[in-house]
């Protein structure tokens, strides 16, 4: 008979609870195949569905042995430890697990089970291992090969269990020292990239000032309202732009630029501790175009329909005026 069919059909059998069935199939098959890790698994879960655990330990330590790299193993071991009260070792056994497989769901609930146990039931030490069978000495005081090699069969089992172990711990300490590495190198990478964008900005400041101040130039130089309509008209934008794209075009262009513009007084109202003062700057619009406020002693030297030339930054657009912010006044007529 095939392994896969041993194996398999005693699987069937745990899974609808012939536990003894399962097991008195896999013993005589590991008589003669002692290195089916396989085999060895599916006794383990029959000798622990059967309550047997230092049996089902010694089979499931075997099946770990056969394949170091199952997560499935180490998992169904530190359950099985765990049940005998070995909470340090069943630990040990579950994070070999999720270095195996980071995924493995079952592996993190054991480990909260285990860590509950932990604090409720007292740990149980180790059951000791049956004693060897006595042998003469050997002839010479230091033994001979052969005693050497008997005494390292009878203890292979833990040797090599205590071996899988160290290697479980030390692959988890070098795959922790090899995270660190990584996330301090992408936090490296990431402060250099702020760093290049820093000095690209920087690199650009001169460049934005110099456009900025070109174009307060060129709107001093037209003194004349129009100019900021143009940039805002349909005709430079398109019918299709909306009224948050104007917006958005306004404030990149114009909001906060120095502007110096001549007009007509319309009207002188005092608001509060200042003075409102509305201004017509286009010849081509009857009613107000542009709003500030004044101090008091400034304000008051202006009259309706007198002509004026102000100078002021841009803070605002409506629909039909201009709103100006720290205004003087640099001629009058």
């Amino acid at each position: 008979m095939k392994a896969e069919n041993v194996v398999g059909e005693a699987k069937r059998l745990i899974g609808h609870n012939e536990f003894a069935k399962a097991r008195d199939m896999l013993e005589p098959w590991l008589e003669t195949h002692p290195d089916d890790g396989s085999a060895w698994s599916a006794l383990g879960a029959a000798e622990f569905s059967l309550g047997n655990l230092e049996k089902a330990r010694g089979a499931t330590e075997k099946a770990t042995l056969l394949r170091p790299d199952n997560a499935l193993d180490w998992c169904n071991l530190g359950t099985i430890l765990r049940k005998s009260g070995q909470y340090e070792q069943a630990e040990t056994a579950q994070r070999c697990a999720l270095e195996l497989d980071p995924d493995c769901r079952r592996a993190r609930v054991e480990l909260q089970k285990n860590e509950r146990d932990r604090a409720t039931k007292p740990a149980r030490p180790a059951p000791e291992r049956p004693p060897a069978e006595p042998r003469q000495p050997a002839a010479t005081s230091g033994g001979g090969p052969s005693e050497r090699w008997a005494w390292i069969a009878e203890r292979g089992w833990a040797i090599a269990l205590g071996l899988a172990l160290l290697i479980c711990l030390v692959w988890v300490l070098v795959g922790g020292h090899i995270a660190r590495q990584r996330e301090a190198a992408a936090m490296a990478e990431a402060a250099a990239r702020a760093r290049t964008l820093e000095q690209q900005a920087r690199a650009a400041e001169p460049e934005r000032r110099r456009r900025e101040a070109a174009l307060i130039g060129r709107q001093m130089a037209r003194n004349t309202i129009a100019y900021v309509d143009s940039l805002q008209s349909p005709d430079r934008g398109g019918e299709s732009r909306t009224d948050a794209q104007r917006e958005a075009s306004w404030v990149s262009e114009f909001k906060g630029q120095w502007v110096r513009w001549e007009g007509t007084v319309v009207d002188v109202k005092r608001r509060g501790e200042t003075w409102a003062v509305s201004l017509r700057c286009s010849p081509a619009i009857e009613a107000s175009d542009t709003r500030f406020d004044l101090d008091t002693t400034t304000a008051l030297g202006l009259k309706k329909g007198q002509r004026i030339r102000i100078e002021g930054r841009l803070d605002e657009q409506h629909s039909s005026r201009y709103d100006l912010v720290d205004v003087r006044v640099v001629a009058k007529w």
